[in-house]
């Protein structure tokens, strides 16, 4: 030990002695090192650590799919929903829940749009997260009529109603109507991938004869909790079963199944590979980061030859020289790696703001423990790397050569002259695979910024307007002949804005371009192409758009009209599908003129779903 005390004094004297030479390798080591420590936060945060739920690992996602439409995931519907829950074997709980937008409203306060989910009244049980005050719904609150209440979040909590306990059992509004504040959620709570964090949740209520409690709708996202013991393909299997089961009670539907999926993986989804491509392009940064270093050694190994000559021939092993170099390189490691600590905790709000909005976050990115941890292997392992070679070197030198007055001083040895250019050429062989990388990276993103998207984003600005349920409600059947009650706020307020200064044209969408999500959208039958099973259906998404829509966003349209004033709910249902849908269905023919509708065959529809949604057309 005091031999090792020694040595790592010595190294520290050596680093005083040539300040110039410490610090451009303590500086080169921490730029590696801070880089590294900073990326692998991310990947930390994403990849590595358990979601803040208690026993995480045993959360997954249910998902709808229909392998002969290609195995995509989607989104459940209600019916399907009460299925697993009430027939499964595997999970010790399973609870659903699906985003929606609020408007709220208070005395003293401007109204404020707000990010919110509908859920099961069963959600936070399953996921073991109690309220930090208050109450959880109960059963008898998922019932239409009784199920305004609502949770906030303790951001919402703390920024709307300035943290006041006294807001449990109080009202407060939402899209106009009264809802009873049931509790507070803990402070961070994470609310799986969604962005912008949840601010309230509200127990999910359907009304009798709601067509979205039908199968006719594919939205509802499904997460529960595996029973301790209950392995992910077991679940799978479980559900599958329940699956067949459901669909086999309703002729014709046959082929709709189910996809279990890990939370965590769900989660961190498509993130993996390039998280894990970036630690590797970071990593090869810190290993030229030692090459350099290692270099820097060598050449001062070459200068100290004699000295180390003189003490092999007093009788220093191999070994000890060897331990020597390395534990003289320690000081140079350890410094660097608490700057390069220091460098990682500044860069990660920088990185944090730079990282893309859909990068998921279920965790935050700090400098934990396990991130420590990282930082410290990680400097021990550059000691390690740029130390060994140079140590190896000064073992191996001609003791007699290095003594003799006409031995070689300042340039070395002929060994370490190799070794000096095999390290640069490593160098340069490394420094070239991150440039061609990133050649090819800024390559790739000139390419995507000039792929057409098929519509202009340029000075088009976009808002979201939710409408209250209570005063503008929607029609509940499709037999319900009238026109939704927003449909006139929306048309004035179009109106008033077209006549704001520099507004050439306003349009309203229900989604934007590129916006479809993941869920699933509704059932879609071509007049002559009528598909004998439900899973042979298409499912296809859509959006309700006003008529300037395509010319607002500067969309070209290939054949055909785009909509107009006069097409009303009380006219001829018209319809405007992109080209992919045309070579699908009409590869050979004009597709304008031809005759589908939203939902499957009759035949293929349940008896109590016709009530709700309506005849469909059959040949």
């Amino acid at each position: 030990m005091n031999s090792l005390l020694q040595d790592l004094r010595f190294g520290l004297r050596m680093l005083v002695k040539n300040p110039i030479f410490a610090l451009v390798a303590v500086v080169t080591l921490a730029l590696g090192i801070g880089a590294n420590t900073a990326i692998f936060s991310v990947v930390d945060a994403v990849l590595l650590r358990p979601l803040p739920y208690p026993e995480a690992n045993r959360l997954v996602f249910l998902w709808s799919t229909m392998p002969s439409q290609g195995g995509g995931i989607g989104g459940s519907a209600w019916p399907d929903y009460v299925g697993w829950r009430d027939r499964n074997q595997v999970f010790e709980g399973l609870a659903a829940f699906y985003n929606g937008d609020f408007n709220l409203s208070s005395a003293g306060s401007p109204p404020e749009l707000v990010q919110g989910a509908y859920i099961t009244a069963n959600l936070f049980q399953v996921l073991k997260v109690s309220p930090s005050f208050g109450r959880l719904f109960t059963g008898e609150e998922e019932q239409f009529g009784r199920n305004h209440v609502v949770l906030l979040s303790y951001g919402l909590w703390q920024r709307r109603f300035a943290g006041d306990r006294a807001i449990v059992g109080r009202d407060i509004k939402l899209g106009g109507e009264s809802y009873t504040v049931a509790g507070v959620m803990p402070q961070g709570l994470p609310f799986f991938d969604n962005l912008p964090e949840v601010d309230l949740w509200t127990p999910m209520s359907f009304a009798p004869n709601d067509n979205q409690a039908t199968r006719n709708n594919y939205f509802i996202n499904l997460v529960g909790r595996l029973k301790p013991g209950v392995t992910v393909a077991q679940a799978q299997q479980d559900t599958n079963t329940i699956a067949k089961n459901l669909y086999g009670e309703i002729p014709g539907t046959a082929g709709v199944s189910a996809r279990v999926v890990p939370v965590q993986e769900q989660i961190a989804g498509d993130s993996r590979t390039g998280l894990l491509v970036l630690l590797g392009a970071v990593a090869f940064v810190l290993l030229v980061a030692c090459v350099n270093v290692a270099n820097l050694l060598l050449a001062r190994a070459s200068v100290r030859q004699k000295e180390l000559a003189i003490r092999a021939s007093l009788g220093a092993s191999r070994a000890r020289i060897v331990r020597q170099g390395i534990m003289e390189c320690l000081p140079i490691g350890v410094i660097g790696g608490l700057l390069g600590l220091l460098l990682a905790i500044w860069g990660i709000d920088l990185l944090s703001s730079l990282l893309p909005a859909s990068l998921p976050r279920g965790n935050p990115i700090i400098v934990n423990s396990r991130v420590l941890l990282f930082t410290f292997g990680l400097a021990l392992l550059t000691v390690f790397i740029f130390g060994l070679l140079p140590a190896l070197q000064a073992a191996k030198a001609d003791v007699r050569e290095s003594l003799n007055e006409g031995g070689r001083t300042g340039i070395g040895s002929r060994k370490q002259t190799r070794m000096r250019r095999l390290l640069v050429i490593t160098e340069v062989a490394l420094a070239l695979v991150l440039l061609v990388a990133s050649g090819l990276m800024v390559r790739s993103f000139i390419k995507l910024r000039q792929v057409d998207v098929g519509f202009s984003e340029h000075n088009v600005l976009t808002l979201r307007v939710p409408l209250p349920e209570a005063k503008y409600p929607e029609p509940k059947t499709a037999n319900d002949p009238q026109d939704p009650a927003g449909l006139g706020f929306y048309e004035q307020l179009l109106e008033r804005v077209r006549t704001l200064p520099g507004v050439k044209s306003a349009t309203a969408a229900t989604v934007l371009p590129l916006g479809a999500g993941q869920g699933w959208g509704k059932f879609m039958s071509v007049e002559g192409q009528e598909a004998d099973a439900i899973d042979k259906v298409p499912l296809i998404r859509f959006a309700l758009v006003s008529p300037d829509y395509f010319r607002t966003l500067g969309i070209e349209l290939r054949q055909g009209r785009p909509f107009s004033t006069d097409d009303k709910s009380n006219s001829q249902q018209v319809a405007i599908v992109n080209e992919t849908l045309a070579r699908r269905f009409f590869p050979n023919e004009n597709p304008v003129g031809k005759t589908l509708w939203m939902g499957p065959p009759e035949n293929l529809v349940e008896p109590e779903l016709l009530k709700v949604v309506g005849r469909f057309p059959r040949r």
